[in-house]
């Protein structure tokens, strides 16, 4: 590890908000163009079952990235163990629990829940990106570590067609098809499809989702009635506060999901109500199409240990 990088990985995030803001631009545009960094992924657990791994595949990922692409940056100083980590350890628990085929990650950005399910289980991923240079670069990762794992660089939501994506002038982590959700600082058009759409296209049943697409989840829902019929996946979804919640409810209300806030501590409990965090801390939720199975906290806990126990 480059000392640059341990020094980074202590400093509190309001910290270096400040340095980036007074260091001087001469040295801001002398900086690298170019990230180039090796990411440890989890070590399997075992006892979980047949999609396990034995052993991560491959046991570390090379990533290059363009320099200030938010998610890279925080990859590079943080590693897996302290990138949304209860967030990682529900969806690989799903897979686990259900020994599920095949998953979805809706909104993927570098693609970095695609990449640790396919390296830590036998699940088929696939992974949805629409802002081109953030799937390229998915891409490119991928391919240069040979990960199981397809890129689809489209955006889904309620209708097949195109629309416009909103370029963020925050990061590419909040690029939204919402007008008006991040100040712009540039528009893109791109194609996007209703999931039902996307099943049968790519002839996949995914019975695992992880959906984080910065407002438009619920629009992701409205796209997928005959999936939440006749499937009737486990979702991982982003939740940001006073702005889907009411939506979520009123989509998978009829469907009969259980919401469960993907919070610090264990064991996760079943609510009646979606309430999006105030701290921005814990963002995500698990919806269930039944009650939680009460094995469920056995994969969960395995994982979040495995997760914080990277290096």
């Amino acid at each position: 590890m480059t000392l640059r990088r341990a020094v980074a990985r202590r400093l509190r995030p309001g910290v270096k908000a400040i340095l980036r803001r007074v260091t001087p631009r001469w040295i801001l545009l002398a900086a690298p163009t170019t990230r180039r960094f090796w990411l440890t992924m989890p070590t399997p657990p075992g006892g979980l079952g047949p999609m396990v791994r034995d052993v991560a595949v491959p046991a570390r990922v090379r990533f290059t990235a363009p320099y200030r692409s938010f998610v890279p940056r925080l990859l590079d100083e943080r590693g897996v163990a302290r990138y949304e980590p209860e967030t990682m350890a529900a969806f690989l628990a799903a897979i686990s629990l259900l020994e599920a085929t095949d998953a979805f990650d809706v909104g993927a950005n570098v693609g970095i829940f695609s990449i640790v399910g396919a390296a830590l289980t036998t699940t088929r991923l696939v992974g949805f990106e629409p802002t081109p240079d953030v799937a390229a670069t998915f891409r490119s990762v991928v391919e240069a570590n040979g990960i199981a794992c397809e890129v689809e660089a489209i955006a889904l939501g309620a209708t097949t067609g195109s629309a416009t994506l909103y370029l963020s002038n925050k990061s590419e982590s909040s690029n939204s098809l919402k007008a008006g959700f991040r100040t712009a600082s540039g528009t893109v058009d791109v194609p996007v499809e209703r999931l039902d759409d996307v099943v049968t296209r790519l002839g996949r049943r995914p019975t695992v989702l992880k959906i984080d697409t910065e407002t438009t989840e619920p629009d992701v829902l409205v796209g997928a009635p005959d999936l939440l019929t006749r499937t009737r996946p486990w979702i991982v979804c982003e939740v940001l506060v006073d702005r889907t919640e009411v939506a979520l409810k009123n989509v998978l209300e009829p469907y009969r999901y259980h919401f469960h806030h993907l919070g610090p501590t264990e064991p996760i409990v079943e609510t009646d109500r979606i309430v999006g965090d105030r701290t921005y801390d814990h963002r995500d939720w698990l919806f269930t199409p039944d009650p939680l199975p009460a094995d469920f906290a056995r994969h969960y806990h395995a994982w979040i240990e495995a997760i914080r126990a990277t290096r």
